[in-house]
């Protein structure tokens, strides 16, 4: 590969790493600020469950379409824009005022966070 090239595709890497990265912390993060979240928000077990599983739920509903967008409008511009949408759901889960709240910032960052487990499969 030219350096040129290389060159070129670094800033998307570097993209798909941190991506990736966050993706990966949210994957983990409910387990490990459960007390605080129940505390905080007074969550039962049961709404403490939905909020770890909203993630898991909307990554896994978006797939086929993500994969479609990554064909239709390429992987720079469908990781782009659900890097975005990732973030807004990160906005949203911190101003999370109860249990709606936290479960639908979850399952935004879930959307997001699709782009970047589908980059790299």
């Amino acid at each position: 590969m030219s350096p040129r090239l290389v060159a070129s595709r670094l800033p998307l890497l570097s993209l798909l790493i941190a991506v990736t990265c966050l993706s990966q912390f949210y994957r983990v993060s409910n387990s490990v600020i459960a007390p605080e979240l129940t505390r905080d928000l007074g969550l039962s077990p049961r709404q403490l469950g939905w909020a770890g599983s909203a993630f898991f739920f909307a990554l896994f509903a978006v797939q086929i379409p993500v994969g479609m967008w990554f064909d239709r409008f390429g992987a720079r511009r469908t990781v782009a824009a659900l890097s975005l949408l990732a973030m807004a759901g990160a906005l949203w889960i911190a101003q999370a005022a109860d249990a709606l709240d936290l479960i639908a910032g979850r399952a935004i960052v879930g959307v997001g966070c699709a782009a970047s487990f589908m980059s790299v499969v």
